[in-house]
């Protein structure tokens, strides 16, 4: 359903150049120029077709944390959080460390 309203959103608002959808959250790449306007309108459209909107996390910014990466459109990345990648290596030694001993001990 999530991409159905999408594409809804594409044919009716054609200065949507690229949108995202994930189960039931969406993120739109929307031009600095008439962003605004961008937003609101197909904010509206869902809200008519009485779709849920969570307003507390409604974001509308040049750069934003979607699904937990950090979207910036503006310099084409799309990558992690900084709060993420001071967590993540500590996080992903802890397996690393416990597989290179198991095969280290396969040999």
């Amino acid at each position: 359903m999530a991409a159905v309203l999408l594409r809804l959103c594409y044919a009716i608002f054609p200065r949507i150049d690229r949108g995202f959808v994930f189960v039931d959250h969406f993120c739109w790449l929307l031009r600095t120029e008439t962003a605004t306007q961008d937003t609101l309108q197909p904010l509206l459209l869902l809200a008519a077709l009485g779709c849920p909107l969570n307003w507390r996390k409604t974001v509308f910014s040049e750069v934003n944390t979607w699904l937990g990466f950090q979207v910036n459109p503006c310099g084409s990345i799309v990558g992690f959080p900084m709060e993420k990648k001071t967590v993540l290596p500590g996080t992903l030694r802890k397996p690393w460390a416990g597989l290179s001993g198991l095969l280290l001990h396969a040999h």
